[in-house]
């Protein structure tokens, strides 16, 4: 529950700082409880569609060295704009396509950068304990194998 929370909290503070910092990105209301909700439904869109989007796009996003996720955080976006339109409700809102992928990219920077601080995708110390024995077999090959893993 308590990592529930951070996650929502540094959902909803990258959601903040994009409406802030991006003139054609806004939140419905511009309340607090707005950046909530938003952070609330992005959180539960890239929990649940996120992962199929990754496994779908992989390729691109593995050529790409990871460049492609800001499309993936674009298209997560759209899909919450596309929902609230079909429900008739107003969440977000973008001025043009420009607009959204750089919401994408500030989201998607943000939050990497508030995760970093906040610790949350920290490695625990269990993980790296159950996996001595693959992390030993991969410092004994030799380098040129190494950086074919």
């Amino acid at each position: 529950m308590v990592h529930f929370l951070f996650r929502l909290l540094v959902t909803t503070l990258t959601v903040m700082l994009t409406a802030f910092l991006l003139p054609g990105f806004w939140v419905a209301g511009s309340s607090i409880w707005g950046y909530v909700g938003l952070g609330l439904i992005l959180g539960l869109v890239n929990s649940f569609v996120g992962p199929l989007a990754i496994l779908a796009f992989g390729k691109v996003i593995i050529r790409t060295m990871g460049f492609f996720l800001i499309i993936v955080n674009a298209l997560m976006l759209v899909l919450i704009y596309a929902v609230q339109e079909l429900l008739g409700f107003e969440l977000i809102g973008f001025d043009n396509w420009f607009s959204v992928f750089l919401a994408g990219l500030l989201i998607g920077l943000f939050g990497a950068i508030l995760d970093i601080l906040f610790g949350l995708n920290r490695p625990s110390v269990s993980d790296m304990e159950e996996n001595k024995l693959m992390w030993a077999w991969i410092d004994s090959l030799p380098q040129f194998r190494r950086s074919q893993i």
